[in-house]
């Protein structure tokens, strides 16, 4: 047992009748209520502090621990009991203590900053552990949780670096906001049903996290760690991971920064279940590549895909009413953009910089349009707006080059939108007419061209097919037959117009030498809908594609039709290389 040595503090002294010191520790005792305080001491080695000590034939309750009881101790070990309900203002401040058994009804912010404790055991009768209560302990490698916490307050491990694993109790049912951060050591962390809300950036920055386990049955992996998932569900809230995360269908809604800067996200599948998707919830994730929005969703939040430059293909389901602000700014790979019938609204600088876009569509149901909502979209060089008069507008299309983008505007229209302030500055405004006869021609190249041209039935068209340097045309199809052999001297004659086409064009890299391309190629490689065929390849060619930014998204070997989103690919067939948009 420990020493006691020097001489007491007499802080609280005068509220108490008597002081004693029993077993090496020192107490100051309350006649009326036979309780007992620990006093203060230079207290060394290990601390067991009791329920009760008897003093003069009295039995006095242990049930506080006094102000700077445990200054500049050190301790191997200390245990506080269940009958401590408090404990006094900086009581262990100073004091360096290795483990850690307490078992009193609530934990405050006792033990914080301290790098020397390495494992705490929390006993079955703590009910509440609070704010800021272990945080910067770095020290800590072990930690065991009683089955009857109900609480994990806001950054109670925050810093806890040193901790690798943890197992919440199921008498939990709140974890607070940022109550592992930076925990980053933690590889491993299982949840609960029982927990029912997840506090913002809970896990935020928990670096080493690999797996996290939801209800004992759902596991997400995280890539990159220091994810901040939080899921609200129609019954609980979840945690996600960032790698390949396929989201319950239990989820209703995907919460604020849910899965913020996760740049190893490269799928997500979210379920018809959910009906919003909160304000930065897959901002930075920049490996996503393509995302279906269910039809379900009727809220995108502010920021919610900004900086997800790798997304080149993007479905805004009609159910969308609002896109926030700053919702798509800086998606710098998306080629194309169509905005549902539904939208009534665009925030402010939505799709600022979104440079990859080609086309916009706007719909008539459009009641605003945010202040620089289009910013930065350099390589628009089609927008098509539905509105029957033109919308008031503050610098939307900045920096777009209104020499070369045509503003196409509903048939009769065109007079407002050359006199409407801003809508003024298009050089070309063509009027347009929708309707049953209006029929068109889709364009896909190999280099990433698309254009949609209006043709009529019962007429042909003529188009001039040429390749950039080192390229070759290796198939043409018309509405998914392979027509290659009617393309003479780059030019191709349609058939006849019966309805709306499409003229997929894909490219073969030419060969160096004959080592990288044998002349007997009989390789082709065929776009259709949203799939790329691959014939004529020898039986165990290894088939590979590729995004435009080198991100391998699918494999297979031999002759094969692989499923794909739309987009640009670059597809190797053994050493041949072809290009392909869909």
């Amino acid at each position: 047992m420990m020493v006691a040595l020097g001489v007491l503090l007499s802080i609280n002294v005068n509220a108490y009748d008597a002081k004693a010191e029993v077993d090496g520790i020192c107490y100051y005792l309350n006649n009326d209520s036979k309780t007992a305080t620990v006093g203060w001491g230079y207290y060394t080695g290990t601390v067991i502090i009791p329920q009760s000590i008897n003093s003069d034939g009295i039995t006095y309750s242990v049930t506080s621990i006094d102000s700077n009881v445990f200054y500049n101790c050190n301790l191997t070990s200390l245990t506080i009991p269940n009958s401590i309900t408090f404990i006094g203002e900086r009581a262990f401040d100073g004091c360096d203590v290795k483990e850690l058994n307490i078992d009193c009804t609530e934990i405050g912010s006792w033990f914080s900053g301290k790098s020397s404790l390495q494992k705490i055991v929390i006993g079955n009768n703590v009910k509440t552990i609070g704010e800021w209560a272990f945080i910067n302990c770095s020290g800590l490698t072990s930690l065991t949780v009683g089955n009857s916490v109900t609480s994990i307050g806001n950054y109670a491990f925050d810093g806890c670096s040193g901790l690798t694993s943890l197992a919440i109790p199921s008498s939990v049912t709140s974890i607070g906001d940022g109550a592992f951060y930076n925990c980053s050591g933690l590889t491993s962390l299982a949840i609960p049903s029982s927990v029912t809300s997840i506090g913002e950036q809970a896990f935020s920055s928990c670096n080493a996290l690999e797996s996290i386990t939801v209800d004992n049955a759902n596991t997400y992996y995280d890539s990159r760690g220091g994810c901040n998932a939080i899921i609200e569900t129609s019954s609980n809230t979840l945690v996600a991971g960032c790698k390949n995360t396929v989201i319950p269908s239990s989820v209703t809604s995907i919460g604020y920064g849910a899965f913020y800067n996760c740049s190893g996200l490269t799928s997500v599948t979210i379920p018809s279940s959910v009906t919003s998707i909160g304000d930065d919830a897959f901002r930075g994730c920049s490996g996503l590549t393509s995302l279906a929005i269910p039809n379900s969703v009727t809220s995108i939040g502010g920021f919610a895909f900004s900086g997800c430059s790798g997304l080149t293909s993007l479905t805004i389901p009609e159910s969308v009413t609002s896109i926030g602000d700053y919702t798509f700014s800086g998606c710098s790979g998306l080629t194309s953009l169509t905005i549902p019938e539904s939208v009534t609204s665009i925030g402010e600088y939505a799709f600022t910089f979104c440079r990859g876009i080609t086309s916009v569509s706007i719909p008539g149901s459009v009641a605003s349009i945010g202040q620089r909502s289009f910013y930065g979209c350099s390589d628009l060089i089609s927008i098509k707006v539905s509105l029957t008069r033109p919308v008031a507008i503050s610098d939307v299309f900045l920096d777009v080059d209104k020499t070369n983008c045509t503003l196409y505007v509903p048939k009769g229209t065109a007079m407002m939108f050359m006199s409407a302030p801003e809508w003024s500055e298009f050089v070309n405004i063509v009027e347009f007419e929708e309707g049953e006869d209006a029929h068109y021609i889709t364009i896909r190249m190999g280099d990433g061209g698309v254009l949609k041209q209006s043709v009529e039935v019962g007429q042909t068209y003529t188009y001039a097919v040429s390749a950039d340097e080192g390229w070759e045309v290796n198939t043409l199809t018309f509405d998914g037959k392979d027509m290659t052999s009617l393309l003479l001297d780059g030019q191709f004659s349609t058939p006849v117009i019966t309805g709306n086409s499409e003229l997929n064009v894909v490219f073969l890299q030419k060969g160096n030498d004959v080592k990288e391309r044998s002349a007997e190629s009989n390789v082709k490689v065929y776009a259709h809908g949203k799939n790329v065929t691959v014939k004529g390849a020898k039986e165990n060619a290894p088939v590979r594609v590729f995004t435009t930014g080198g991100v391998l998204v699918k494999s297979s070997v031999g002759n094969a039709t692989l499923p794909l989103e739309s987009g640009v690919y670059i597809i190797k067939v053994g050493n041949e290389t072809f290009k392909v948009a869909l």
